[in-house]
């Protein structure tokens, strides 16, 4: 698919994702599953018919936010990003004003997500360093770095991960993470609200911010319905001094809600969002949730901070 991809015109494209994602929805009964009860505890104003057309949209974003990543090294470059890529500001003033500066990046699992920092790369001589998790078959890993790494960016694994990224953006690197990504509970995980669920997600990106006085830049990738994209830059975060890394994550995730609110489909709903149950849950879960004895140390280890 690698060698393949890139030869397809764009229309080919979005009609191979569209059948594609066809096919993984009819196949992927556990995901689709999941992806339903999410939508059902988020909307439950939404009848079940709404539900499914986003739980296909979802499948199909996806699959595209796929497709794409394996298409842009031989179609997306500095000169062609124009016609497939826009960006636009909440406040151009501000973002000007970082430049090649140092800068942590977040956005979340919403449309071709990845294009962010490959175009970005393609456009500016500092080139974002970026973690990644290796895939549970280790013959994709390789595959998959060279294609993330063409634009210029540096592709790096998670172990030791943290160290190298503060000596990178204490150098005026630059840096991106994926705010969204559920993680197991530790000492480098926090708690935030997610859609008014609880859930465990990477405080790295509120470490260097505290470390390192860097800005932090929540950006969205909006897909358009002609298959361009459109990346909103908001406001910097304004993080004060006191700021705990549970209340910067909770601020960067805060940027996104409303947006997939207003539009759901591009979000990563058959992924186990709310896998763990707080101890003085108010609401319903999903069925896929549990107690967990570290998800309950990190609640407690928060009221006790508060």
């Amino acid at each position: 698919m690698a060698r393949i991809l890139p030869v397809l015109p764009r229309k080919g494209l979005l009609h191979l994702a569209h059948g594609l994602s066809f096919l993984a929805y009819r196949i992927d009964r556990r995901g689709r599953g999941i992806a339903n009860e999410n939508l059902r505890i988020v909307f439950p104003d939404k009848d079940a018919a709404t539900r499914t057309q986003l739980v296909k949209g979802s499948y199909f974003h996806q699959t595209k936010s796929a497709l794409d990543l394996m298409w842009a090294p031989r179609n997306l470059s500095a000169s062609s990003s124009a016609n497939l890529v826009k960006y636009t500001f909440e406040d151009r003033q501000d973002f000007e004003t970082i430049g090649d500066d140092a800068a942590i990046w977040v956005t979340p699992h919403y449309g071709t997500f990845e294009w962010l920092s490959m175009d970005w790369s393609l456009h500016h001589d500092k080139k974002p360093l970026i973690v990644a998790e290796d895939f549970r078959n280790p013959a994709l890993t390789p595959i998959f770095t060279k294609i993330r790494e063409y634009s210029g960016i540096t592709i790096i694994p998670q172990e030791r991960a943290m160290m190298r990224l503060l000596k990178h953006v204490k150098r005026g690197g630059q840096t991106a993470f994926l705010t969204d990504l559920r993680v197991k509970p530790s000492k480098a995980s926090t708690i935030i609200e997610c859609f008014g669920f609880k859930t465990s997600v990477t405080i790295l990106h509120a470490f260097l911010a505290k470390q390192t006085g860097a800005p932090v830049i929540p950006v969205i990738c909006l897909p358009q319905s002609d298959g361009t994209y459109h990346f909103h830059f908001h406001r910097r975060l304004a993080i004060g001094e006191d700021a705990t890394p549970q209340e910067i994550a909770q601020q960067c995730w805060d940027v996104f809600e409303h947006t997939i609110r207003d539009n759901p489909a591009p979000w990563m709903w058959m992924y186990k969002h709310w896998r763990y149950l707080p101890k003085d849950r108010q609401i319903t879960y999903p069925s896929y949730a549990s107690h967990s004895k570290a998800f309950a140390k990190v609640e407690s280890e928060l009221e006790n901070q508060a």
